[in-house]
């Protein structure tokens, strides 16, 4: 994903431009981890729904694997799981919703037969944890399950990019350790590239190879730290060791200056 010269003006209801996000340039590589942090309004929202062609950037181009064009190749994952999934559907058929995608319609989708769509189905659930419930409603599952069925869903169109707003802001703290290591292990076997935009400073450096700080009031980008720590990583020998505690210190310096 290649960004540049990107800025988003939105102009309120009464006529007065606010600046979403000054001009702002990022290249992130094929099968990378990237984390953005930042404070509140600082555009690290604004940046993901940029990126998802969610919203057209005022200034600047992006570009996707080389094209304007993401296509079917970038799927998003909203910080509220109820945003992402269909609640009258079925787990299993919030799934089937993504494949379709995957298999370009509902036609191609039906032409596989039941038992082979039953089967893929099945396949994306245990691959998050959440098998045996495709007969189940979104509602029945905790909100752990719901975001990592809203995960399963977008994997299920099998996209190449995976952009993801604040997913786990919603659940306890084990759950949280839980998905994180699970996230880790889905990008590494899928090989995707992955923007993931977090207030955790911790979780950030914990999942990413860099660390992109926000300046605030929607400055642009403060400063890109790479994050050399060993893989795989571990829920408490990595957060331990002096390098992510080194950093961790300087990220948050970093945010309660404005990301200077």
């Amino acid at each position: 994903m290649s960004v540049s010269d990107v800025s988003k003006t939105f102009v309120t209801s009464n006529g007065r431009q606010v600046d979403a996000l000054a001009q702002t340039n990022i290249d992130i590589e094929r099968g990378s981890f990237v984390a953005v942090v930042g404070r509140s309004g600082c555009g690290k929202s604004t940046l993901l729904r940029l990126l998802a062609g969610l919203e057209a950037p005022t200034t600047g181009s992006i570009s996707i694997n080389g094209a304007a064009d993401a296509g079917r190749s970038v799927r998003y994952v909203f910080q509220s799981y109820g945003d992402s999934l269909f609640p009258w559907l079925t787990v299993g058929k919030n799934i089937e919703f993504g494949l379709r995608h995957a298999h370009g319609d509902r036609r191609a989708l039906r032409s596989l037969g039941a038992d082979a769509r039953e089967t893929l189905v099945e396949n994306h659930l245990d691959e998050v944890g959440l098998s045996g419930r495709a007969s189940h409603f979104p509602s029945e599952l905790s909100g752990g399950m719901q975001q990592r069925l809203a995960i399963a869903r977008a994997l299920a169109s099998g996209p190449d990019i995976l952009l993801l707003d604040e997913p786990f802001s919603a659940v306890d703290a084990l759950s949280r350790a839980n998905m994180q290591d699970l996230l880790l292990r889905i990008w590494q076997e899928r090989k995707l590239t992955v923007a993931f935009v977090t207030h955790d400073i911790d979780e950030a450096l914990y999942l990413a190879d860099r660390v992109i700080v926000m300046k605030e009031h929607g400055g642009g980008i403060g400063e890109d730290i790479a994050v050399n720590l060993p893989r795989p990583r571990d829920q408490v020998a990595t957060r331990e060791l002096p390098e992510f505690l080194a950093m961790r210190r300087h990220i948050l310096e970093l945010v309660l200056r404005g990301a200077q």
